[in-house]
């Protein structure tokens, strides 16, 4: 039996904007589905006639150690990470999503993975003792959490031509192996080796003539028994439905040309090895 630990586990943040970026100094991550019961009654009847249990969010809070780092403050206040200075202000916290891939002590590999959708981060309460390192703690509320055993979450950001200013695209991992660009009909190989990327693979889009997609670095797996292979698929930093792109095994597929300023951002899941 393979147990999770920390010191093998890679907590990660991810934006539309900013990409993905790992949490330096991770020290705790915690997660906490949040559920409420409500009893209804009945007259002539002491126990409750029928108990109702609601969903209502994910709250989870992760801390770190404090440093010279202004990468997860960037994301969190979706301001430029390169810039000279940058200011962590509640007021202007943005969306992000969570993701964590937890490898085993033995082989290195990840077993498990947790995704939390579409996060809104409560506050950041910052310690600072005398003698030891600061940290940093993020409350944030998420709208789903789903935690996977037997595979790991990759995540893609794909981007076409020149994005818009507050696209920030940076030249080092894991940015550098997560932002991919789109192909189109003409240079996309995986087109004519797949059926259904013509008209009828879209029911949404009757017209569709000219598909772009990119070939997936890792091979994908069903999500669940007849989910698909797409775990999650954002445009612009909206979900989006299953009948606006195609996922398989090996790409991923959309109708049309993309605007110059969309960004597609996808997690699927996938084996890991050696």
């Amino acid at each position: 039996m393979e147990t999770i630990q920390g010191v093998r586990t890679k907590l990660l943040v991810a934006s539309y904007s900013h990409g993905v970026v790992r949490v330096p100094l991770a020290q705790t991550f915690n997660i906490t589905p949040r559920i409420t019961e409500r009893s209804i009654n009945e007259f002539d009847r002491l126990e409750a006639a029928l108990v109702v249990t609601t969903f209502d969010a994910v709250d989870c809070t992760f801390e770190y150690f404090d440093s010279d780092s202004k990468l997860v403050d960037a994301m969190f206040n979706d301001q430029d990470p390169s810039a000279t200075t940058v200011v962590d202000n509640p007021a202007n916290y943005q969306i992000v999503n969570l993701f964590a891939n937890m490898k085993s002590l033995a082989t290195g590999l990840i077993f498990a993975s947790v995704l939390i959708k579409q996060c809104k981060a409560k506050g950041s309460p910052y310690t600072e003792p005398v003698k030891e390192e600061a940290r940093v703690t993020r409350d944030v509320t998420g709208t789903e959490v789903m935690k996977i055993k037997g595979a790991a979450i990759n995540y893609l950001r794909i981007l076409n031509a020149t994005p818009d200013g507050d696209i920030y695209q940076q030249a080092v991992p894991p940015n550098a192996y997560n932002d991919m660009a789109f192909s189109g009909y003409s240079g996309y190989s995986g087109y004519s080796g797949i059926s259904g990327y013509g008209e009828s693979g879209f029911s949404a889009y009757s017209g569709c003539i000219d598909p772009f997609g990119i070939s997936l670095p890792e091979t994908a797996l069903l999500f669940g028994s007849t989910s698909g292979y797409a775990a999650y698929v954002l445009k612009n930093g909206q979900e989006v439905l299953s009948t606006d792109y195609i996922m398989t095994s090996t790409d991923f597929v959309i109708p049309r040309e993309p605007l110059d300023t969309d960004v597609w951002e996808v997690w699927y899941l996938y084996t890991d090895t050696l």
